[in-house]
């Protein structure tokens, strides 16, 4: 694939810092193949922006291995090299460092020294980035999801020439390529429930950008781009959801802040929804974590932001529960919201064994 300046048009309206850099920050949890398939990607994109990749690996030590050797193997995206970054956070044991193979950016890969979660393998790499002042922006990707050639330069334009804090992308889930997956969420207190922007929407059909935005309490967790004045302010991200609702802890925070959230169309990421949580692949089994931590969250984030819901969202998880009874995923639908009732945070270290157990059965 040749290499695709940045058109004239990019630097329409507001100038636009053609040798800015971007973070991009990936967290990884047992799933080589999945990461390998995201660099993949991502060594195909424009050559501008400039980016370097930093990878939060939660899985321990083997897994740490594994994805190094997977990356830097005949069908992965890397080549080895010493890292610019040498200093052992507190929050990584080890750092490795490599550069794509066909875009020469930069990517270090640390092995967190626990799982940490979500927000927490976020903030182990961005927190340290603080002192480093020449990134402008960060650009959060989930390990499960392919990009195309100006996904991030879509970005950043919508980004720089409307001068947003925020901005999502236009999630495409993966086999399902003939709709819209999600353009951000939008949290509905009557529901109890967040709802996906713009899903089943004809992907052929333009955005009415205006529209979207109005709905939007949040970009998707999935592929969400930060300015940097923005993730300074937001950091540390709130670890106590571990998983699930953080990006609409984000979007809130942010919005109430003053910043400006947006969507940018033209960022098209395609998500394989689910692997690290194993609820692509083994139903109700596979994300009884899953099912948990979105129950126990949603009362946390109640609580957080809308805290004259909480009756009502307590007796509408109920209902929601109720729905998963044909799935078998009832049991712990109600034990995550016990769990929420309790106040009960951060990480699940009963229920996050069991479900190393079962990704360990996935091949």
């Amino acid at each position: 694939m040749p290499d695709i300046a940045a058109p004239e048009a990019y630097s329409t309206g507001y100038v636009i810092n053609r040798d800015q850099s971007i973070a991009v920050i990936i967290v990884s949890f047992c799933t080589p193949r999945d990461v390998v398939q995201c660099l993949a990607s991502l060594d195909a994109l424009a050559v501008w922006p400039h980016f370097d990749v930093y990878i939060c690996e939660n899985g321990g030590p083997a897994a740490w291995d594994e994805l190094c050797e997977a990356i830097s193997g005949p069908e992965g995206a890397c080549d080895p090299v010493v890292p610019a970054l040498t200093a052992v956070t507190p929050r990584f044991s080890r750092i490795a460092g490599f550069r794509l193979r066909r875009s020469r950016r930069n990517v270090l890969v640390g092995e967190a020294t626990g799982n940490l979660g979500y927000a927490g393998g976020i903030n182990a790499w961005l927190v340290p980035l603080l002192e480093v002042p020449d990134w402008t922006a960060c650009w959060i990707l989930n390990p499960d999801t392919t990009v195309m050639p100006d996904t991030l330069a879509a970005l950043v334009t919508q980004a720089t020439e409307r001068r947003l804090d925020m901005v999502g992308s236009r999630i495409m889930r993966a086999g399902t390529e003939k709709a819209v997956h999600m353009r951000g969420l939008s949290w509905r207190p009557v529901r109890a429930s967040p709802v996906s922007v713009g899903r089943g929407a004809p992907p052929e059909a333009s955005s009415d950008v205006a529209t979207t935005e109005a709905e939007l309490d949040a970009a998707s967790g999935a592929s969400v781009y930060v300015a940097r004045a923005c993730a300074e302010w937001l950091l540390p991200l709130d670890e106590r959801y571990f998983l699930y609702f953080e990006d609409l802890d984000w979007g809130i925070r942010s919005r109430r802040e003053g910043f400006r959230i947006g969507y940018a169309d033209d960022s098209v990421v395609i998500h394989r929804c689910g692997t690290s949580i194993g609820s692509s692949v083994r139903g109700s089994l596979g994300s009884a974590l899953s099912t948990y931590l979105e129950f126990r969250n949603r009362l946390l984030f109640v609580r957080t932001h809308y805290p004259r819901w909480v009756v009502w969202t307590f007796l509408m998880s109920h209902v929601h529960a109720l729905r998963l009874l044909p799935k078998g995923g009832i049991g712990p639908a109600c034990q995550g919201i016990r769990a929420g009732l309790r106040g009960e945070v951060g990480r699940p270290d009963w229920l996050v064994e069991q479900h190393r157990k079962i990704m360990r059965t996935i091949d």
